[in-house]
């Protein structure tokens, strides 16, 4: 997140400019949306399909959560890392290795045959995902010059990120219609190998002139802040907020997350430019996306399981009755998002998002397992608004 940013910060202070970039941008931005929209659908793919490995691989409830979560995991702790190793070494170089670990990590989770196998596999999976998603947008800014273009190529690519994460459960749920489990891994395998196929021929490499070495200190510190706070928020309902794992990941998360912006704010080639940190505009709009992730993230996996285990929604039902307000949502919002930007502003385009992410808390909150469906699908629609 702290890339993207960066990269959106730089767009606001750029000239216009004749050179419209890239000959061949338009598609490149296809087959990286194409790209995007394969490693997205990762994070969700598997939520309909818990019940499933409760009944097939034994799996716990803690168990269950961190076959969905490791991947997120390993990928919200090493996307800045995977910023920098495509801008010290080549974004093409990166956005291949990362479909490259991809496959083979898709490939081992489809065979695993207990829950601690899948678990590995799927946070080795993040490691792809955090390799390719920075890399995707790096990449499109470098081949769309013209500001206007780039603007509008961006757009795109925040739909498809939206999109791929949100058609995650209802691909899922297709696929257990008629198939096992392990078809929400091998589904993918033929598009990532066309994927890296189709990456090798038409993406154009680049890297950030001005990154003279490694960061490896802050990759370090930004790894380990960002891996122990989001594991001290899934592990919080069942060890307790006040034990001693809960605290001390806390207590290692805000130390490592110290030294993370001390050490960038004295090393001559940061992996984060802390400048952005003084747009409070900028800092709000990181912290609502934040929050509504790690809501959204929670909501989905505890409502794909009541309705399937309470409600007696099959696992396609169940995706669509999470997903598909989402998805909605973002087909209307998300291609409108400049315009309204632009129409209201900055400050009030983030205040509303926050407040959407409000009330849709509230909507959740008052939903039982007695309440109308209209209730949640209401709630994930204005969780999908604030994402919007």
């Amino acid at each position: 997140m702290g890339k993207a940013n960066s990269i959106h910060a730089k767009l606001a202070l750029m000239p216009e400019t004749t050179d419209f970039g890239h000959p061949r941008r338009w598609l490149v931005l296809v087959v990286l949306c194409l790209v995007l929209i394969t490693i997205t659908m990762q994070v969700s793919i598997l939520n309909t399909a818990l019940p499933t490995l409760v009944r097939e691989l034994g799996a716990s409830d803690s168990q269950l959560q961190w076959i969905v979560d490791s991947y997120i995991v390993v990928l919200a702790g090493l996307t800045l890392t995977g910023a920098a190793v495509g801008d010290k070494f080549g974004r093409k170089k990166a956005l291949i290795l990362g479909l490259v670990v991809t496959v083979v990590t898709v490939s081992g989770a489809s065979i695993a045959s207990e829950p601690t196998q899948l678990i590995i596999w799927r946070a080795l999976m993040g490691v792809g995902a955090a390799l390719t998603m920075p890399a995707t947008l790096s990449i499109l800014v470098n081949v769309f010059r013209e500001v206007k273009e780039r603007r509008k190529a961006i757009a795109y690519w925040s739909l498809m990120n939206a999109i791929g994460s949100f058609i995650g459960p209802i691909t899922g749920g297709l696929l257990l219609a008629w198939f096992s489990w392990q078809s929400c891994f091998v589904v993918n395998l033929p598009i990532l190998l066309v994927t890296i196929v189709l990456c090798v021929i038409y993406i154009p490499d680049s890297r950030d002139p001005f990154t003279a070495s490694f960061d490896l200190l802050g990759a370090l510190f930004s790894t380990v802040a960002l891996a122990t706070f989001i594991w001290s928020v899934i592990e919080g309902p069942a060890h307790g907020w006040t034990s001693l794992p809960i605290l001390s990941g806390f207590t290692i998360a805000i130390l490592a997350g110290m030294l993370f912006f001390w050490w960038e704010n004295h090393t001559k080639s940061p992996m984060f430019e802390l400048s952005l940190m003084k747009s409070p505009q900028l800092s709000a709009a990181a912290l609502t996306l934040t929050f509504a992730f790690i809501a959204m993230s929670g909501a989905m996996f505890l409502a794909t399981i009541s309705l399937q285990l309470v409600k007696g929604y099959s696992p396609l039902q169940a995706a669509i009755a999470t997903s598909g307000p989402i998805v909605l949502v973002n087909l209307i919002v998300v291609p409108r998002a400049p315009w309204i930007m632009q129409r209201f502003g900055l400050r009030k385009t983030i205040a509303f998002g926050t407040a959407m992410t409000g009330v849709s808390a509230l909507s959740m909150t008052a939903t039982t397992t007695t309440s109308p469906y209209w209730m949640l699908g209401l709630g994930f629609a204005f969780m999908a608004t604030s994402f919007s």
